[in-house]
């Protein structure tokens, strides 16, 4: 069958999709990956075939230019990813009102709008039989609708997009029918109605998600969940000869990503100040800093530190007795698959909701943002890390759960199925086994 995946133009996302995708195309299925011109690079990078659709899109330069909404994009200050995680009663219809009418101007409507109509017509000339959309890239669920195929999202972090969803949706239904607004909603009926295709829940969270994050970091969801192992795919890389040489102290990485920083300018941590803290712990460190994060660098480097612009995570953490960084979620899950506690300091979206998950598994310490110590409290933070076994425990049980997770080569007939009832007219939730 032809298979597409859609996304937007975020190296982080495009690797996220890359297991999948190969596991697909060695299953024989022709697989190509759409999107913004942006994205080519990224998908090339990763062996895939890209297509080039619609215009770049401006959210980034957007929100460079409105420095409150960098900030609200900032988990801990956010009002709409604070509550993600929280019980239903704290998820009200005017919080969930203000989330959807926000996220559908400055997110929704600008990845999706440069996008689908290329998109659309791309899919009706191409005739992909079964549609995986990255989860703000509502605009493959439309396409896939208008070419008639099967569609799916898939998330790369904690599934806020589709618990809020559902949530909004049960408590319009408890609304007076002259008083149920719906942003989202309203958004995908005008854009869906240029191609003749209807609106329905389906196009907002797919027909079914395929989630990478273990069952104990999922929300509670109705929805039909496809569960998928996390593969690392780190891109092409050397594999350095001191990873694999002996050492007398353990090895700890830290990495602060780049990703959010770049885009809009936020503030990150001190990365000269951590590294001054680190070099107080006995300990070998690996900072995994790009060139313009060592170029900010103002002071001396510890003895103990080694500093480098890139090394593959999935060669890396095997070797770690700990990871401190940002809550990313392509470090958080391949220090997750090789069983290393974490010490995470939240940057955005879900990374506090996961990173108090993993705490609370007892895998790892959250280092909350806070005006001052925070390098100190890094440093205090991977000392009990690396002084209780605990921690090393607790990363191992997750590990296995991780584990048993079913392989991207394992989910391709699910999907084979559910694409197969599609198109007989009787497709149904797909229900892992």
């Amino acid at each position: 069958m032809r298979v597409l995946f859609v996304t937007y133009p975020e190296d982080s996302n495009v690797k996220g999709m890359v297991s999948l995708a190969w596991a697909l195309g060695a299953a024989g299925h022709d697989v190509l990956v759409a999107g913004h011109p942006e994205s080519v690079e990224f998908v090339r990078r990763a062996g895939l075939t890209a297509v080039s659709l619609g215009r770049d899109h401006v959210m980034w330069s957007y929100m460079k230019r409105r420095s409150h909404l960098a900030q609200q994009d900032r988990a801990a200050r956010s009002p709409f990813y604070t509550r993600g995680d929280a019980p239903d009663d704290e998820l009200t219809w005017e919080h969930l009102g203000e989330h959807f009418g926000a996220l559908v101007d400055w997110e929704y409507r600008m990845i999706n709008d440069p996008l689908l109509y290329d998109l659309v017509g791309f899919c009706r000339t191409w005739g992909p039989e079964l549609v995986i959309w990255e989860s703000t890239t509502v605009a493959g669920a439309i396409a896939a609708e208008a070419c008639g195929a099967a569609h799916g999202r898939m998330t790369w972090a904690l599934d806020f997009k589709g618990r809020y969803r559902e949530r909004y949706v049960e408590l319009k239904e408890q609304r007076p029918g002259d008083d149920r607004p719906d942003a989202m909603q309203e958004w995908i009926t005008r854009q869906a109605a240029r191609f003749g295709v209807g609106f329905s829940e389906e196009l907002t969270t797919g027909q079914f998600t395929v989630d990478q994050l273990p069952e104990s970091f999922r929300l509670n969801t109705d929805r039909p969940v496809l569960p998928m192992r996390y593969v690392p795919y780190n891109g092409s890389a050397e594999l350095p000869d001191w990873i694999l040489a002996p050492s007398d102290r353990p090895r700890v990485c830290l990495t602060l990503g780049a990703t959010f920083k770049d885009r809009v300018g936020a503030p990150l941590a001190d990365a000269q100040e951590l590294i001054e803290s680190l070099g107080e712990v006995d300990a070998e460190v690996v900072a995994t800093f790009g060139k313009e994060q060592r170029a900010g660098l103002l002071g001396t480097v510890p003895d103990n530190v080694r500093l480098v612009d890139f090394v593959p995570f999935n060669a890396l953490f095997p070797t770690c007795a700990a990871v401190v960084h940002h809550g990313g979620i392509g470090v958080f899950s391949t220090a997750m698959l090789a069983g290393v506690p974490q010490v995470i300091l939240p940057e955005v979206y879900d990374t506090p909701a996961r990173a108090r998950r993993l705490e609370r598994k007892g895998a790892g310490l959250v280092v909350e943002e806070g005006p001052e110590g925070l390098a100190a409290r890094v440093r205090d933070a991977l000392g009990t890390v690396l002084s209780e076994p605990a921690f090393a425990e607790g990363a191992a049980v997750l590990r296995e759960e991780a584990r048993t997770m079913p392989l991207p080569s394992e989910v391709v007939p699910w999907l084979e199925q559910h694409t197969a009832r599609h198109r007989a007219g009787t497709a149904g939730a797909v229900v892992p086994v």
